[in-house]
C-alpha cells in the first residue's frame, strides 16, 4: 500500500511536494524515535503521501486538507483498509496543519503534523540530530519548496477566506515564518 501511495502522490504532487511529503514523513519518524511514540509506519506513511494532494488546486471555501483526506480515504478503502484505520489517516491529513495538534489526537496526527512543522517552519527542528538532517535534505532535496509552497498557501488562503490557511496566512505571517525557516530553499 505504502509504494501504491507514493504512486498515486506522484501524480498529483509536483516534485516539490512530493519530496515535501517523503520528509515529513522522515521528520516525523525522527520525533516518534527521539521521543519514544508508537505509532503504524504504514498509516502515517500514506497520510503524509496525501496530506497535501489537495493543496494544488485550491477550491473555494473548501479547506485543502479536506480535500486531502477524502482522497486519503478514498485511497485506503480501495486498499481494504478498515474504517478505523482510514479514518486515522483522514483525521491525520485534516488535523495536520492545525495549531497546537498533540500525541492526544493520535500518534500518526501528532507525527504528521510534526513533521510538516520540521519542514515548513523548521519547528523542533532543533531536536533532529544534524546529520539526520543533512541526510533528509540530500536524500529528498527541497528543489526551491519555500517559494513553491508559499506561492500554493496563499493561493489556498484567497480561495477559503476565514480558513486555517487563510488564519494562518493573515496572523501567524506564513510567508515570514517560512522565509526564516532554517533551511536554504
Amino acid at each position: 500500500m505504502a509504494r501504491d501511495a507514493e504512486m498515486a502522490a506522484r501524480d498529483l504532487l509536483s516534485p516539490v511536494l512530493l519530496n515535501h511529503s517523503r520528509r515529513a514523513f522522515v521528520w516525523g519518524s525522527a520525533i516518534a524515535a527521539l521521543q519514544g511514540i508508537m505509532f503504524v509506519r504504514e498509516l502515517l506513511y500514506v497520510a503524509s503521501m496525501f496530506y497535501d494532494t489537495g493543496l494544488p488546486s485550491p477550491v473555494p471555501r473548501v479547506d485543502f486538507t479536506v480535500r486531502s483526506a477524502e482522497l486519503a480515504r478514498e485511497f485506503t478503502a480501495r486498499h481494504g483498509v478498515p474504517a478505523d484505520g482510514r479514518e486515522l489517516v483522514a483525521n491525520a491529513i485534516a488535523l495536520h496543519h492545525t495549531p497546537g495538534v498533540g500525541p492526544e489526537l493520535g500518534a500518526e496526527a501528532f507525527l504528521l503534523s510534526a513533521g510538516a512543522g520540521v519542514d515548513v517552519f523548521g519547528l523542533r527542528s532543533d531536536v533532529v540530530p544534524d546529520a539526520v538532517r543533512r541526510s533528509v535534505i540530500r536524500e529528498f532535496p527541497r528543489l526551491g519548496f519555500k517559494r513553491e509552497f508559499s506561492g500554493l498557501w496563499r493561493a489556498e488562503a484567497r480561495q477559503v477566506p476565514r480558513g486555517r490557511a487563510w488564519f494562518l496566512h493573515r496572523f501567524a505571517l506564513t510567508d515570514l515564518s517560512i522565509r526564516l525557516a532554517p533551511f536554504r530553499d
